[in-house]
């Protein structure tokens, strides 16, 4: 599984959720661009992070690697 196949669910878990990337930014402490930039694959996003991504959107950790 690579950080792509991540980023790719994260960003559908979110819009899902009906969540945008400025309130997920916000919740991880990022601003908007540093967040887009893990979605788009960028950059990874780190454990605590899609924990807290997670928990924001009620999801269940392991659909995101699922």
């Amino acid at each position: 599984m690579d950080d792509r196949y991540i980023s790719e669910r994260i960003r559908a878990l979110r819009e899902e959720a009906g969540l945008s990337q400025q309130e997920i930014a916000a919740e991880l402490n990022l601003c908007q661009s540093a967040y887009s930039r893990r979605e788009t694959g960028d950059r990874t996003f780190s454990a605590g992070e899609v924990w807290a991504i997670a928990r924001r959107t009620g999801t269940d950790i392991r659909k995101i690697f699922g």
